[in-house]
């Protein structure tokens, strides 16, 4: 009974040695870790604008009035610069204020009526863009809040990007597991990100001029210089690959 005992005891050892040993070896696998990147600059092919109509009046009706025929003249010289099937022009935001006059003894009185009306295009006509700025300027607005190019086919770029990258990567991986005397054995980690830089919004003096002229009067004559620039294209590849 000693002697039987003492046996399997030591076959269990054995077979926790050897277990540790696995374990210990597939620890010390080793790879090879690289990071690519690949860049694309591609020409914006949406420009959102936003512009207001903004005025005063002593009398809250006829201020409303006032702004209605101002804000429909914009919009209306707006959209015949826009593709009525894919453009999209919207109502941002409209607001009536009062406004007062307060005397020495903290006294208010109203003074005028402040009536706003803004509203945003979306359009692909991106190499129109100055002509709808001519437009609404033109026609009234006498305020620009913002002119933002953005590019929406980001992800079909992306998936042209990743092939190059991973091609490449593959040709270091190569070159440096058979400078060691290795093979490539498969993949331990994989990342990918991919992203957009948009470019920065251009403003002309020409816009601002026209922007604050007095009644939101432009003069025809001055053009409105606007360039969309690029919008840059980033995507990045990690990778870990085991060499054996």
């Amino acid at each position: 009974m000693f002697k039987k005992v003492l046996v399997l005891a030591v076959v269990s050892g054995l077979m926790v040695s050897s277990s540790f040993a696995a374990n210990e070896v597939q620890q010390e696998r080793g790879y090879i870790s690289l990071r690519g990147t690949a860049s694309r600059e591609v020409t914006p092919n949406v420009a959102e604008i936003s512009f207001t109509v903004e005025n005063f009046n002593k009398d809250a009706k006829t201020a409303i009035a006032e702004n209605n025929k101002t804000a429909t003249a914009v919009v209306n010289a707006i959209k015949s610069k826009l593709n009525k099937d894919k453009d999209i022009i919207k109502t941002g935001r409209i607001s009536v204020t009062p406004n007062y006059n307060y005397s020495k003894d903290g006294k208010k009185s109203l003074k005028d009526y402040t009536v706003v009306n803004s509203v945003t295009i979306r359009t692909e006509q991106v190499e129109s863009i100055s002509q709808i700025v001519d437009a609404a300027l033109s026609n009234g607005a006498n305020r620009m809040n913002g002119l933002n190019f953005m590019f929406t086919e980001d992800k079909k770029v992306c998936d042209e990007l990743y092939p190059e990258i991973v091609k490449n990567l593959r040709n270091q991986a190569t070159v440096l597991s058979s400078g060691f005397g290795s093979t490539l054995a498969g993949i331990k980690y994989l990342s990918a990100s991919c992203g957009k830089q948009y470019s920065t919004m251009y403003r002309s003096n020409a816009v601002m001029a026209k922007a604050y002229m007095a009644d939101g009067a432009a003069e025809e004559t001055v053009s409105t210089p606007i360039e969309a620039g690029k919008v840059k294209i980033d995507a990045n590849v990690e990778v870990q690959i085991f060499v054996k």
